[in-house]
């Protein structure tokens, strides 16, 4: 009796990891590739950096910045016609 109910054990074990392995899709103890995924950290308040204000350009920069650039990609240009 004791025995029998040893082979239905072991039986049902089997089947169960078969289910385990079909429904993981065959990677039951298997990490998964690439970067390993964050860890949720407990959140006391006094780890976190005070959120910083964010940074914004004004028009101004921002034409000059660009004028610059074209600059640049016009100098280049000039080089490049009269390498040829």
């Amino acid at each position: 009796m004791i025995a029998e109910i040893e082979q239905e054990i072991a039986r049902l074990n089997l089947a169960k990891a078969a289910l385990v392995t079909a429904s993981t899709g065959g990677a039951s103890t298997k990490s998964k590739p690439g970067r390993p995924a964050k860890v949720a950290a407990v959140d006391s308040g006094a780890t976190k950096a005070p959120k910083t204000k964010k940074r914004t350009m004004s028009a101004a920069a921002r034409k000059k910045i660009a004028a610059a650039q074209k600059a640049r990609w016009a100098k280049l240009r000039a080089e490049k016609m009269t390498k040829k």
